[in-house]
């Protein structure tokens, strides 16, 4: 297959919908989110980069697949599986871990400079929303999927438009392009967001 040095980074929908006019039931939805968001990040900061894949794979799956409510009690059981200690799902009630969490989820959005959704890779010095693969790729067809990814970020900007690809130059383009639609009247369409992979 192939050899690929991967640095992950938290990403949040709740960051991201700060100051939005939401429901009163989505707002609630985003506040429970940050929990476990910010034992991520508190994990990260005890324990080393290397605890977010599985971290996150390992309450991703409770969540997502289990359908496990998001509490204490779920996060400490996705901790144990990793081996860490269930004293950082405190993080989950606390606001010390906020400031990281704000620059890590940043430093996803500058990446492509609006807000999209999730996972954000870069790679090659550009960086795209995507891809979103159902089902999951394994094995060589997961390693054909990669050196699509590698293909498009180094094949010029014709293939921007079809690959969401992001490069510094087209990140001004696209950010004047918005505050021109937004000056006359036009829609400011953005989606969401939640974890970054480069």
């Amino acid at each position: 297959m192939r050899h690929l040095t991967v640095r992950w980074h938290v990403m949040s929908l709740s960051v991201l919908n700060e100051g939005r006019d939401l429901s009163a039931e989505y707002r609630e939805r985003m506040d429970i989110a940050r929990g476990p968001v910010r034992v991520l990040i508190a994990a990260q900061q005890r324990h080393g980069d290397d605890v977010l894949l599985p971290l996150d794979t390992a309450l991703g799956t409770r969540f997502h697949l289990e359908h496990a409510p998001i509490e204490r009690a779920t996060v400490e059981a996705a901790l144990a599986d990793c081996e860490l200690p269930a004293d950082l799902a405190e993080a989950m009630t606390s606001t010390d871990y906020d400031t990281l969490l704000q620059a890590s989820h940043e430093d996803g959005i500058q990446r492509v400079g609006l807000e999209v959704g999730t996972p954000i890779i870069s790679v090659n010095g550009a960086s795209f929303f995507g891809p979103v693969v159902t089902p999951m790729p394994k094995g060589e067809a997961a390693a054909r999927l990669w050196d699509g990814v590698v293909l498009v970020t180094t094949s010029g900007p014709q293939n921007r438009a079809v690959s969401t690809l992001f490069t510094p130059s087209s990140m001004a383009r696209r950010r004047t392009a918005r505050a021109v639609a937004r000056s006359r009247g036009g829609p400011d369409t953005r989606g969401p967001g939640s974890c970054m992979a480069q």
